[in-house]
């Protein structure tokens, strides 16, 4: 589970945009959870001020109402102790999956699968090697 922030083009209308302050984007944010092979289970599309927190509780109920038997999620480290304990509450057991180290780059096993995925719905190439 992980989320977005993309930009948007002009013509979109401003009541569904937003500002992700963190990034400095003006735009919309994808909320997303993915099988273990970076195929899409459940999206959601916010605007991009919306917090990772309140847009991973949603999608968690999206997730839990369209696929009952998924029990375990690995979230992104921005996940908070809200969106764990909303996922225990609908029985999914969410494990947030922190970076190992803050030195270099190391792709994180269970994590590169949801960044693979961004790169396919984005058009960019991601190098998982």
């Amino acid at each position: 589970m992980d989320a977005q922030s993309v930009k948007t083009s002009g013509n979109v209308p401003e009541s569904s945009q937003g500002i992700d302050a963190a990034k400095k984007i003006k735009g919309h944010k994808h909320h997303l959870v993915t099988d273990t092979l970076g195929l899409v289970l459940a999206v959601i599309v916010t605007a991009a001020s919306v917090h990772d927190s309140a847009g991973g509780k949603e999608l968690l109920e999206h997730l839990a109402a369209s696929h009952p038997g998924v029990t375990k999620v690995w979230a992104h480290g921005g996940y908070q102790a809200s969106v764990i304990n909303h996922g225990a509450c609908l029985g999914v057991d969410v494990e947030v999956v922190k970076r190992a180290s803050a030195a270099g780059f190391e792709p994180i096993p269970k994590r590169w699968v949801i960044e693979r995925t961004f790169g396919w719905l984005t058009g960019q190439s991601v190098n998982t090697a």
